[in-house]
């Protein structure tokens, strides 16, 4: 028995190391897989890409797709790292070809390393493009698996690959300053902008039209500056809107952004308001009256010729010339988009809401000139003293 028991303890000693060899063996070899898998072997050095971070796009006289892009030196891609000669921070390059993919891979030739779109923050559209119809031209690039999707569009009355030359007074990349610029809270109702996706969004709804910001850039003192709004109908260039314009249409449209306004309310005597809250509500009464009421709040900015302070009554009056201000300049803006059959505001969808069974693009951009549009102003100021 004694010997017996000894075989069977030594085969279970045997099986139990048999056991403890194979999973080593299986650990080692787990951990060779995991090493030689996991790592960056797939990584390919800053140096050795391309990045894009500005695009542009333009029509010349005979059709075809000028595309320009900015193309920053490795050194100073990180918008934390500068150079001591902005003239060294970045370079463009251009290509054309019969439509958007062919410049591009025109574009491609020129370049030595690996093309990456992750990085463009600015794709910016000449005069011509929007005027024959953005559509066509933007296809390829929305297509592009890799391109932002938060990307900023703009128009710009020129050539937009003259502005992605243009070096900018700060220490930055060009399409950095713009992104920034157009991404800064504090700059809320003074830009308007326009990601790609949002974009997308308003092209493809029938009820309501997209808009562009428009670039301009001040050649001496080296700054990009908002010169207001394209308003577009469909995807083709409609009207252009000034700054001031611009400022209404935020009050009057889903974007509700803070604006600074100012009117005469005396002789000599001029205030500046910033809205601080705005309500807006929509009413359709068939078949060709809408309705726009805006409850708007703001504190007051500036009063200019002042020596004595503000008392209730000139309160009421200030408030009275801002309301009427502000209805007139909403009537005359809508009026002019009407005229050009763009819908920046939105109003098709009020419209579409009530009449189902009516409703095509074709039934409302047919009606949409023709509506009696009316506004109504209430203002009222809830901060009026120096200190308070």
């Amino acid at each position: 028995m004694d010997k017996k028991e000894n075989r069977h303890h030594q085969q279970d000693e045997r099986q139990t190391s048999a056991r403890g060899g194979a999973r080593l063996k299986l650990c080692l070899l787990l951990a060779c897989i995991s090493l030689y898998s996991a790592g960056c072997w797939d990584v390919l050095d800053i140096e050795k890409r391309d990045l894009i971070t500005g695009l542009a796009l333009d029509l010349t006289a005979d059709g075809q797709v000028v595309l320009t892009a900015q193309l920053p030196i490795p050194k100073v891609t990180l918008p934390n790292i500068w150079t001591a000669n902005p003239e060294d921070s970045f370079y463009t390059i251009s290509a054309q070809g019969a439509s958007t993919l062919e410049a591009f891979s025109h574009f491609e030739t020129k370049t030595p390393g690996h093309v990456d779109t992750l990085k463009t923050n600015i794709l910016l559209f000449g005069e011509r493009v929007v005027e024959k119809g953005i559509t066509p031209y933007l296809d390829t690039i929305a297509r592009m698996p890799k391109f932002p999707v938060k990307s900023n569009l703009m128009i710009v009355r020129g050539d937009p690959g003259r502005l992605l030359k243009q070096e900018v007074a700060a220490a930055i990349l060009p399409s950095f300053y713009l992104m920034y610029f157009f991404e800064t809270p504090q700059k809320s109702g003074m830009v308007y902008p326009m990601k790609l996706w949002r974009f997308y969004y308003k092209l493809d709804s029938p009820a309501i039209d997209p808009y562009l910001p428009v670039l301009d850039y001040h050649t001496e003192e080296k700054v990009f500056l908002p010169a207001g709004l394209a308003a577009l109908s469909g995807d083709t260039l409609a009207a252009y809107l000034s700054p001031e314009e611009s400022k209404i249409f935020g009050l009057l449209s889903e974007e509700d952004e803070e604006v600074v306004l100012s009117t005469e309310w005396r002789e000599g005597r001029t205030i500046s308001i910033r809205y601080a809250n705005n309500r807006v509500t929509y009413q359709w009464l068939p078949p060709r009256v809408i309705y726009i009421h805006m409850k708007a709040r703001g504190y007051l900015l500036e009063e200019t010729g002042a020596t004595l302070p503000l008392t209730p009554s000139h309160l009421r009056q200030i408030e009275t010339a801002l309301a009427d201000k502000v209805k007139s300049q909403a009537e005359e803006l809508i009026r002019k988009l009407q005229a050009v059959n763009s819908d920046l505001i939105g109003l098709g969808r009020i419209v579409r809401a009530k009449e189902r069974q009516k409703w095509s693009e074709t039934y409302w951009r047919k009606l949409y000139p023709r509506l009696e549009i009316r506004v109504n102003v209430d203002f009222s100021i809830t901060r009026s003293g120096r200190l308070n």
